[in-house]
């Protein structure tokens, strides 16, 4: 009977658990399941001063029958110059883990390596053994099951060092860098790091909405990827929850068009993409104004309040096609449907979520404004609608909400724009601009082990310290996340990407080939209607020199 159960067993599909990267210091549980079935386990540690390639085996060796409560556990390690062999409690260990009623054993080899090794004792009643054995180098790590002499599965894990600085050029223009720092007492810190050069023909950098629309959700990669950017930051606040999920808590302009209205009175730093002089990206940071007027034939005039969100008590909101087919607004206000020659179509009163003119907008009105609406919106009558951002820094054609300012003219300058995550430790992405005008674009791990996350001072200084003169706070938290060619380089706080309501593109268009493939990818895009500025100038052939990408150094 024990021997048919082994031979079911083993025709069960075996499979190893294993995380894709681990760190120095940094613990990891590894876990080998037979059939779905947990059958062994090994918590490790990596730790030490050298950079080897290693293998660590897990093994099961038998399956215990009877009352006994405990599993015989035996690790044999193997030390040369490459491994870092430590006792119990100093800071490498190897924790073997096995289901209650089976036996284990964990074996490391390692290049040059010296027999060397000890029994590790007895599981407890929960089949757990903790004790400190092993310390492992920085390198590539490969894990393997096995069982009988015989590899069942097999997992590569990257071990990087705890503190570490690594840069790669990933297209033209464009350079990608990873940082992990620890300062003083505080840290870890993870950052990832995109270096633009806006000076580089290939380069372009806009601001696009989740999904194309002014409201709704789409995660950055997605965004990425389904426009063909070479990478990608998220962009600013958006409306968490309810029918205008995704829509902009903040201003925004996108092809001169504006999505997104301020939240509240305050002012709220803006980033202005500035129309481009010389072919070169110019980024500005500023707080931006916001003004909305509706106005009647007969010269009466209403505030706009703002556009595709709900509707307060005394609110007049403008929803445009690129919301959607209809308002999503409940029966308590007046609705003005409004063609594109600004020719009323019709009035609706207490009805709610009418359709938008796929040529028009709709006016929605509660309080004092809905009376107007009544009073000058009626079928047949003339609206003029006057709806703008004002960036006093340069013509822009693109706005991003967010802040607040992170830095100005090389010193921290939070101003006060009062946000309440200011000085509580979270994710956060940031943009900056250098001395030279080179643009930064930064995103921070937060609210995990191998990151803790920073104060907004905090990231102005590191701000400061990567050489920004100008810098300015995105949106954060779970919606912190950096895209290049199309793999999520950040380590998400929800555990996975958040789909968000906008993100920054950055494109490295090198040659005409590149182009014509981008252009065809978005030309079903609104994108695709706001052609990129290589499309109108073209594209000069980039030099193998430029184009080389360089690895870690």
């Amino acid at each position: 009977m024990h021997g048919i159960l082994l031979a079911a067993l083993a025709a069960q599909i075996i499979t190893l658990n294993a995380p894709n990267e681990l760190m120095v210091g940094e613990a990891a549980s590894l876990m080998v399941t037979e059939g779905g079935r947990p059958v062994v386990g090994v918590d490790v540690r990596v730790s030490g001063p050298v950079r080897v390639r290693g293998v660590v085996r897990v093994e099961v060796l038998s399956v215990r029958e009877g009352a006994g409560r405990a599993a015989l556990v035996r690790a044999s390690l193997y030390r040369g110059e490459s491994v870092l062999v430590l006792d119990e409690g100093a800071d490498g260990w190897c924790r073997v883990t096995t289901p209650v009623g089976l036996g284990g054993f964990c074996a490391c080899e390692f290049l040059e390596r010296a027999p060397l090794g000890q029994p590790l004792g007895r599981t407890d009643e929960a089949g757990r053994l903790s004790v400190s054995v092993l310390g492992i180098a920085p390198g590539m790590l490969s894990l393997s099951a096995m069982r009988g002499g015989e590899e069942l599965a097999r997992a590569e894990v990257v071990v990087k060092p705890f503190e570490y600085d690594r840069r790669e050029v990933v297209a033209p223009g464009i350079a990608y860098r990873e940082r992990r720092v620890v300062k003083g007492a505080d840290g870890p810190f993870t950052f990832q790091i995109l270096e633009v050069d806006p000076r580089h023909p290939a380069v372009n950098v806009l601001p696009v909405r989740a999904r194309d629309q002014a409201i709704g959700r789409e995660t950055v990669s997605g965004m990425a990827r389904r426009l063909g950017a070479t990478a990608a930051v998220n962009g600013g606040y958006f409306i968490t929850t309810g029918p205008y999920a995704g829509g902009s808590q903040g201003v925004f302009l996108s092809n001169g068009e504006v999505v997104g209205s301020p939240a509240g009175s305050r002012p709220r730093t803006a980033l202005v993409f500035c129309s481009e002089k010389d072919d070169v990206e110019r980024l500005e940071f500023e707080a931006v104004g916001y003004a909305g007027e509706a106005l009647s034939s007969s010269g009466a005039s209403a505030r706009v309040t703002g556009l595709h969100r709900a509707r307060g008590a005394e609110d007049l909101i403008v929803y445009r096609p690129m919301m959607g087919e209809r308002t999503l607004t409940d029966g308590a206000g007046v609705e003005a449907r409004i063609d594109s020659q600004g020719v009323v179509l019709d009035l609706a009163d207490g009805a709610g979520n009418v359709v938008i003119p796929r040529d028009g907008y709709v006016l929605s009105g509660t309080g004092a404004a809905a009376d107007w609406l009544r009073g000058n919106a009626r079928p047949g009558a003339r609206i003029t609608l006057d709806v703008n951002l004002k960036a006093s820094a340069c013509v822009a054609p693109d706005i991003t909400g967010g802040g607040p300012r992170l830095v100005r003219g090389g010193k921290v300058d939070l101003g006060e724009e009062a946000f309440a995550h200011e000085k509580v430790r979270h994710p956060r992405t940031a943009v900056g601009v250098t001395a030279t005008g080179s643009l930064l674009f930064l995103t921070l791990d937060g609210r995990q082990a191998r990151s803790s996350g920073m104060t907004l001072r905090e990231l102005a200084e590191e701000m400061i310290e990567l050489g920004a003169v100008e810098a300015m706070n995105l949106d954060g938290g779970g919606s912190t996340a950096m895209v290049v060619r199309d793999e999520i380089r950040n380590s998400p706080s929800d555990g996975r990407e958040r789909a968000v309501g906008d993100a920054i593109l950055i494109y490295s268009v090198a040659t005409e080939a590149e182009l014509e493939r981008l252009k065809s990818r978005i030309g079903q895009t609104p994108l695709g209607k706001r052609e990129l500025p290589e499309a109108e100038r073209g594209v000069r052939p980039i030099s193998s020199s430029e184009g080389r990408t360089r690895g870690w150094n």
